[in-house]
């Protein structure tokens, strides 16, 4: 069965459309304002969504974090764990896991993010806090 593409059906389409982007527009500002980084990774870390915070936070855009894993943005010592921790996550299936890593900021210096994440069937979602809080900059 088809479905009509009348004059109305395509109002209401387009109406849809224009709330789905106001609500995001919405949700990027709220993210934006949150201390914390927030991501939303695959079941393998990487970075499919990182919220704007990553720029105070690690002075990385959003952008320069998509596609990357979370592992890898991490200290060289600090990779395995990290990754270990993701791989237990998803295996586990865990509702909320704690962990923290050390992260080189973009000028070069390291901080540590304290992690929280929660995994479901295709994503794992995450928030990062700076333990550092004088590290981040909110200019």
């Amino acid at each position: 069965m088809q479905q009509s593409t009348s004059p109305a059906n395509l109002e209401e389409l387009s109406a849809l459309v224009r709330e789905v982007a106001a609500d995001w527009t919405i949700m990027e500002k709220l993210f934006e304002l949150i201390p914390d980084g927030v991501v939303v990774c695959d079941h393998h870390g990487i970075i499919l969504y990182a919220s704007p915070s990553w720029r105070r936070i690690l002075g990385y855009e959003p952008e320069e974090l998509v596609g990357r894993s979370v592992a890898d943005i991490a200290q060289k010592d600090t990779r395995n764990y990290i990754q270990e921790r993701f791989r237990a996550l998803v295996q586990d299936g865990a509702e909320l896991v704690t962990f923290a890593g050390d992260y080189m900021r973009q000028g070069g210096q390291v901080t540590t993010l304290d992690w929280l994440a929660s995994v479901d069937e295709e994503h794992v979602y995450a928030t990062a806090r700076c333990l550092e809080e004088s590290s981040v900059s909110f200019t």
